[in-house]
């Protein structure tokens, strides 16, 4: 394909790309700050849900963002909760709902 040539491909590689738990964190993180209005400089994957302030009526928020960004079902809960403690935890969740998923048409 040449540039400026349209690829029509539904099923192509680019179709498919998954972004990696580095970019969801990075999303994540921009999210989180625009939220509890912190400029979360020292904030990076490892830093806790708790380190970053997030309430919980603001988490609910994130999470329908996220869904909705991602095109991902998360289903929070208590049990789950305690399983995502870091940044990096919630952004790996999302990337293994989204590979889950496989390739939106």
């Amino acid at each position: 394909m040449t540039a400026g040539e349209f690829n029509s491909n539904p099923s192509s590689a680019a179709a498919a790309v998954i972004p990696s738990v580095d970019a969801i964190v990075s999303d994540l993180l921009a999210m989180i700050r625009s939220q509890t209005k912190d400029d979360g400089k020292a904030w990076g994957p490892e830093t806790t849900m708790h380190e970053t302030g997030i309430d919980s009526f603001d988490f609910v928020e994130l999470v329908y963002e996220l869904e909705g960004k991602y095109g991902v079902d998360l289903n929070f809960n208590a049990n789950t909760a305690e399983d995502l403690k870091t940044v990096a935890d919630v952004a790996a969740l999302i990337r293994s709902r989204m590979a889950a998923k496989g390739p939106t048409p």
